[in-house]
């Protein structure tokens, strides 16, 4: 009986595919039962988790100095990939590995996936380029993991490499002239033109997570998906005050129904006010880990002017005020 494929020497695996293109590696249809079957099926909600290198304690590690309150409960994934032996691949190796799977996957259903959950290590331009073909998204919610520093030897060489590809990443999906570009139609015989529309234009629902994106960009996928209901954005460290700014004035602003802002935007003040007031249509907003400037006037705004029904107000600042009070026991003194 011949034996295993995959229980040849290392030596000779490397061998017989360091000559094959990537594309034949990474496609589906050649790898098993299951494989094919989602290779071959037209996804409308793809919800994939790729578990960082070093985290036996998955599904969250960027997680665990954050605080919630104790109804917010953090989605799971359909499918969640751990990779085997990871310690034995370098971190750019992974990384390039779930780049190629990832952007393979986007091209593979990107004319029909209206739903989009992904758990990635950080951004490449190769996703980004595959992202903006997906013309029917609906729903687009990404988490970028933290695997720096945690049980993982990573070269800050590479941690700038990757950070300066996320930035690219991001420059690609709200930039450039390619959403303009048309593309030819064959119909009927005849030969029509029609603009190509921007990836963002039908999103109903927005959530970024440790993603470096910046106002600005947000802003452009913003003014192209007026439609949006649903935003929140979580870590997402480079976004300052000017996040206020740009949600104030978006024209999709009235229709937005739920915000959640976590761990970014700045110390809350009067943008925020200002920007809040103006979203007639909010019946959910979650300011839980912001910071107030002046501590308490969120939750009065809300009282007297907004009546936002489910209104999760900023939480009392640690180390302020009665916090500082350590009380004890006589018997101790």
């Amino acid at each position: 009986m011949s034996p295993h494929f995959l229980s040849l020497p290392t030596e000779l695996l490397h061998n017989i595919l360091t000559p094959l293109p990537l594309h034949s590696l990474l496609s589906f249809s050649q790898t098993c039962h299951q494989a094919r079957t989602l290779a071959n099926a037209n996804l409308h909600t793809l919800s994939l988790c790729i578990a960082p290198p070093s985290s036996p304690s998955y599904p969250s590690l960027s997680h665990l100095d954050k605080t919630y309150p104790p109804s917010q409960s953090q989605p799971g994934y359909e499918i969640c990939l751990h990779i085997p032996q990871q310690e034995t691949y370098d971190h750019a190796t992974l990384f390039n590995f779930q780049s190629a799977l990832v952007t393979s996957l986007l091209r593979r259903h990107g004319t029909m996936l209206q739903t989009l959950e992904l758990s990635v290590w950080g951004w490449s331009v190769g996703m980004a380029l595959a992202l903006r073909s997906l013309r029917a998204l609906r729903t687009f919610r990404v988490r970028v993991e933290r695997v720096t520093g945690v049980g993982r030897n990573v070269p800050r060489k590479w941690i700038a490499v990757q950070r300066a590809e996320e930035k690219k990443a991001w420059e690609v999906l709200v930039s450039g002239p390619e959403e303009e570009l048309e593309e030819v139609v064959v119909v009927s015989k005849r030969r029509r033109r029609r603009k190509r529309g921007f990836w963002s234009e039908r999103l109903t629902t927005l959530e970024l997570e440790n993603c470096d994106v910046t106002a600005e960009q947000l802003g452009v996928v913003l003014s192209k998906s007026r439609g949006c209901r649903e935003v929140r954005l979580d870590g997402c460290r480079i976004l300052d005050k000017e996040l206020w700014t740009v949600m104030g004035e978006w024209e999709g602003r009235s229709g937005l129904e739920r915000l959640d802002v976590v761990d970014c935007g700045g110390r809350i003040g009067e943008e925020a006010r200002t920007a809040i007031g103006l979203m007639d249509g909010l019946k959910d907003i979650n300011l839980y880990d912001c910071q107030e400037q002046d501590p308490g006037s969120m939750q009065q705004c809300n009282d007297e002017l907004w009546h936002i029904p489910d209104f999760v107000a900023p939480a009392p600042a640690r180390g302020v005020g009665q916090n500082m009070i350590i009380e004890v026991d006589p018997e101790y003194m």
